[in-house]
């Protein structure tokens, strides 16, 4: 493959540049003058387990004392009293 046609933000077709030239007449045309084109990646899976058990966890992230955290201890065991 040495040519893609992208419109808008969608890869709308790869292959060889003569052919693509062929079936998109009226395209902007940019050399990359040999460089690759890579989609951006996302990550959009989940690890719903520990997500949970994350949840039902104490986070002490940020407690610069002992007063904060207590604070959320007890809050946490208000919570799960009721």
């Amino acid at each position: 493959m040495t040519a893609l046609a992208v419109k808008g933000d969608v890869f709308e077709a790869v292959g060889d540049t003569a052919a693509l030239r062929s079936a998109y007449p009226d395209a902007d045309v940019t050399d990359l003058d040999g460089h690759s084109v890579m989609p951006g990646i996302i990550e959009s899976h989940r690890h719903l387990l520990s997500l949970g058990q994350s949840l039902l966890e104490l986070n002490l992230k940020g407690a610069a004392s002992s007063q904060p955290s207590w604070s959320r201890f007890t809050g946490v065991c208000r919570k799960k009293r009721e």
